[in-house]
């Protein structure tokens, strides 16, 4: 009986390591499987920026994330694809055969680009030149800038990362997308210029001078909002001789999420196409009782300014209450209020809280409700005069809705 007990304990103990064995066998196998896997994704994303830069290209200008937002299947695919098209026009190319004239094209073409890149590198040299002289002439200069700014300078894209800082800190572009308009105006458009951007943010990140909030917009899509971290905001005097404006760092802490910020944004976006010149920062309005309210948007018109706020429709402990948001907008607007909300259930929502509020307060004095939803307006092929889908007198029970 001891004897078979021993056995069977030995036949465990074997079985025991054998599958100890096969785990860490298997560990290690997919260790090496991953590193096979991050390996061939890096060779994919450098096939790609190799042979379709265009393609890359677009891919950076749409997202911060570049080529890491996009699957390994459809890189693959995207591949395929370009570098089939590419070798059509080549067959094409050759067989029509390249005419002198558009040799001779190409040729001017590099050189301008290497003239650009000459300039570029001269400017650099003199700044550098120039900011040595300065301080070996002036005693009372500003302290020197940190080393890792020195060793920032001596990169080759820190005229374009310089580009990216002054453009946050000249116009505090809230979204990934403005700041890439106006690179794109600054530094050139060509068929590099999405995948400079992206680098160029990429090393402002690195060295903690930007930073990235996604937030859902919305069409549903992932919004990324911009901004200068506080050590980005404390080299912009040293380093470009100014205080940065407000960017989407103030706007994330006015509204109770990155996700209101953004339909603040994109209610701006409405109200700038149909005219209305809009501060997306706007001052308190002070009321009444002494307290102050501070309006989302302010939209200027004709002269006329609105007071507008932005409803999301959901409620949270951080946001105000029906009967606080109303009454605040009410006086501070002075009875016009101005109204933009996402899509149609959160007009439909938001219309019935005001009018129910407007039923119960006809001692606020006379009351004029314009109310409207990005989506619909969006939507709409017939390009109303208004983008207000609403506009009722509540003095002259007067009706213009849609």
């Amino acid at each position: 009986m001891v004897n078979q007990i021993d056995t069977i304990k030995q036949a465990y103990e074997v079985s025991l390591r054998q599958m100890q064995t096969l785990l860490a066998a298997q560990s290690r196998l997919r260790a090496v499987a991953e590193e096979i896997a991050d390996q061939a994704r890096r060779e994919l994303e450098r096939a790609a920026e190799v042979l379709c830069p265009e393609w890359v290209d677009e891919v950076s200008k749409a997202s911060p994330l570049g080529l890491a937002n996009v699957s390994p299947s459809d890189l693959a695919s995207a591949i395929i694809q370009d570098v089939k098209r590419q070798l059509m026009q080549a067959n094409s190319r050759q067989c029509a055969g390249e005419t002198e004239t558009a040799k001779n094209a190409r040729l001017r073409e590099e050189n301008a680009h290497l003239h650009r890149e000459n300039a570029q590198l001269r400017l650099r040299i003199s700044v550098l030149e120039k900011g040595a002289r300065t301080s070996d002439s002036d005693p009372d200069a500003p302290a020197a800038l940190p080393d890792w700014v020195a060793e920032w300078q001596a990169e080759p894209s820190y005229d374009r990362d310089l580009a990216l800082l002054r453009i946050l800190a000249e116009t505090g572009a809230p979204r990934w997308t403005d700041a890439a308009a106006l690179f794109e105006e600054q530094v050139g458009k060509d068929r590099d210029s999405g995948t400079a951007l992206a680098r160029s943010f990429a090393n402002c990140q690195r060295r903690g001078l930007v930073e990235v909030v996604e937030a859902q917009s919305v069409t549903g899509a992932t919004a990324h909002l911009v901004h200068l971290t506080p050590q980005g905001r404390d080299i912009c005097q040293p380093l470009l001789g100014m205080n940065p404006a407000p960017g989407a760092d103030l706007l994330i802490t006015r509204h109770a999420s990155p996700a209101d910020a953004t339909l603040v944004l994109e209610a701006a976006d409405l109200l700038r196409e149909a005219g209305y010149q809009v501060s997306v920062l706007p001052d308190p309005i002070p009321l009444p009782d002494g307290r102050a309210f501070t309006p989302d948007l302010v939209a200027t018109l004709a002269d006329q300014a609105a007071v507008v706020t932005v409803q999301s429709g959901i409620v949270t402990e951080e946001r105000p209450t029906r009967d606080d948001w109303i009454a605040d907008l009410h006086s501070a607007s002075h009875g016009e209020l101005h109204i933009v909300t996402p899509d149609r259930e959160t007009m439909d929502l938001i219309r019935s809280d005001v009018m129910y509020w407007i039923s119960q307060h006809k001692q606020a004095g006379p009351t004029n409700l314009r109310i409207t939803n990005i989506t619909a307006v969006r939507d709409d092929k017939s390009k109303k005069e208004t983008i207000w889908l609403m506009d009722r007198d509540y003095n002259q029970a007067k009706e213009n809705d849609s």
